[in-house]
């Protein structure tokens, strides 16, 4: 059902899937940086990742459509900082617990990274809904960051408590949910 892919692999037609999705105002308005970027931008962005170990992109599909992106950067000692935007469509057809669900396994199980750490800004009420769900920030409720200007709440997880979670029934009873859900280009 999923499918992900480095950075470093895709094609044009996906390149500019992935340009255009980050540059859409509902994904950025929630980046660190919530600048539009240019095309050229982009594509020297993506000419780095290649030489680049502590960084890894990973352009995301769902039954062979482009559903979104997740990433890991600070890549230190088996621990790197997740990061993700899915596609306005399929956040509306309720796919966003079903993608971080398999975006964090394929982590864990087909890359070197043993946790994954996040920044999850105050003021967006949904990823603060899902980290509970996974049980990120449960372990550090009060380290609060501030960048430029906003307030984001730290919070981890690592590969043993990700096994511990996949077994929580309100998750399980989700992501049975969104399989079900046909996500079809428009």
């Amino acid at each position: 059902m999923y499918k992900f892919k480095n950075f470093n692999t895709t094609n044009d037609f996906e390149k500019k899937q992935v340009y255009e999705l980050r540059n859409n105002i509902e994904i950025r308005k929630w980046m660190f940086n919530s600048e539009l970027i240019s095309w050229n931008e982009h594509i020297k962005f993506l000419e780095k990742l290649k030489k680049d170990k502590s960084k890894q992109y990973f352009y995301v599909e769902r039954n062979g459509l482009f559903i979104g992106v997740y990433s890991l950067t600070n890549i230190q000692n088996l621990i790197g900082q997740g990061g993700f935007y899915i596609s306005t469509e399929a956040v509306k057809k309720k796919l966003a617990v079903e993608f971080i669900y398999n975006s964090i396994q394929f982590i864990f199980k087909y890359t070197d990274i043993k946790k994954i750490y996040g920044l999850e800004d105050l003021n967006n009420k949904n990823v603060f809904t899902i980290n509970r769900l996974f049980g990120f920030y449960d372990k550090h409720k009060d380290y609060i960051k501030e960048i430029g200007g906003l307030k984001y709440r730290y919070g981890e997880i690592s590969e043993d408590d990700f096994n511990v979670t996949s077994n929580n029934s309100k998750l399980n009873a989700l992501i049975k949910y969104s399989k079900s859900i046909i996500y079809e280009k428009k």
